[in-house]
């Protein structure tokens, strides 16, 4: 009968942890102490001995000890997973971190280099040229706003408002596309590659979306012509005078 009370016990505190073990071992004692004022009072005739019941108090209090120090070295396992896990979630937060600011410092640089190419040579633009790209930015912008093009009314969202910046991005066109002939910069299979593996890292399957972009002609222009840009500024820093500057972090981000 003990013994079966005993893997009764040891199911209890299996199942339960530590907080079942501490019950069952007050719960075991106090038994144990009940067992024993009972054999006395029957004056030692009710079949259970009194090391029947040191055995069975010293194997719950065993049994006691043991769930106590599993549960402990659980504790602790799960806490070193945790922490391993906090770890790499901030290791990744910060490489991802150095990710963006690395693309947005090359992107503002870039655009610095563009802007001082296109104010440093005011070759001139045909008004068509102009106008076209100038209706492509307020169509564009209408369209992020929401609006519906075919129904754009010129006295409130005036094409004019936009010339300027189309004269320097058509401008800024044909003075890349000259440079671009006159000093034979292309972009090798090899770079390609390269900008569009970095680029798939920050995909969940970097695989599918390599894939997907050598599967889209579109996308694969889009991407060369970034890289060309690319190729561009660099030619361009080393013709240029490099001056440093600091920048705080929100002006980096912005």
């Amino acid at each position: 009968m003990l013994a079966h009370d005993s893997s009764i016990f040891h199911l209890m505190l299996t199942t339960f942890g530590t907080s079942a073990a501490i019950f069952a071992a007050v719960f075991a004692a106090f038994a144990c102490f009940l067992l024993l004022g009972i054999r006395r009072k029957m004056g030692g005739e009710s079949g259970i001995s009194d090391k029947k019941i040191t055995s069975f108090f010293e194997s719950m209090r065993d049994e006691f000890s043991r769930n106590r120090k599993e549960a402990g070295e659980q504790g602790q396992a799960q806490r070193e997973e945790q922490r391993r896990l906090q770890e790499a979630f901030e290791k990744k937060i910060e490489e991802q971190l150095q990710t963006d600011l690395k693309a947005n410092l090359k992107t503002k640089t870039k655009q610095r280099l563009f802007d001082a190419f296109e104010s440093s040579n005011q070759i001139d633009i045909p008004q068509s040229m102009i106008i076209s790209e100038a209706n492509n930015l307020r169509n564009n912008t209408a369209q992020q706003m929401g609006l519906d093009i075919s129904k754009l009314e010129d006295d409130k969202f005036p094409i004019d408002n936009f010339k300027d910046n189309a004269l320097k991005r058509v401008r800024l066109g044909v003075l890349i596309n000259k440079l671009i002939e006159e000093n034979n910069i292309s972009v090798d299979k090899d770079t390609l590659k390269k900008e569009i593996e970095d680029k798939s890292k920050s995909f969940k399957d970097p695989e599918q979306y390599i894939n997907w972009i050598y599967g889209n002609e579109e996308q694969l222009k889009n991407i060369e012509s970034l890289v060309l840009e690319d190729k561009v500024a660099e030619y361009l820093e080393g013709k240029s005078k490099v001056e440093e500057e600091s920048l705080s972090f929100e002006e980096l981000v912005s």
